[in-house]
């Protein structure tokens, strides 16, 4: 892994049921999340990549999990039957093995939620 550091930082608001991770995965492959609070507990799910290697994680506990006031969780992908987590590559550029998310509340215009496209990417 070239310009690899250990995990991404990312920010999506809070009292959202799907968002977007834009990690240039393989396309059209299983992958298995997993998303891991402050305390250890783990939320899993699986999840196809589209034909550009994105995913589109749903699960309706994330509403009621992901919130502001939560601390920060561990996202991580895995091929169906690995134990070691994939490289995605951020913002076009660098290597990551995990996402670490917080949320945060919005007053006013709803942002996308999209984990890894960046600016001046």
């Amino acid at each position: 892994m070239s310009n690899c550091e250990s995990c991404f930082a990312a920010e999506l608001p809070e009292c959202i049921d799907a968002f977007t991770l834009k990690g240039k995965l393989t396309a059209s492959t299983d992958y298995k999340w997993t998303i891991t609070d402050k305390f250890g507990n783990r939320l899993s799910g699986l999840a196809t990549s589209n034909v550009d290697g994105d995913i589109i994680l749903s699960d309706s506990s994330f509403n009621k999990l992901l919130r502001s006031f939560s601390g920060s969780f561990k996202i991580e992908f895995f091929l169906e039957n690995s134990t070691v987590p994939v490289v995605m590559t951020m913002c076009d550029t660098k290597e990551y093995n995990c996402i670490n998310l917080t949320m945060f509340r919005e007053d006013g215009v709803s942002s996308p939620a999209i984990i890894g496209e960046c600016e001046g990417a």
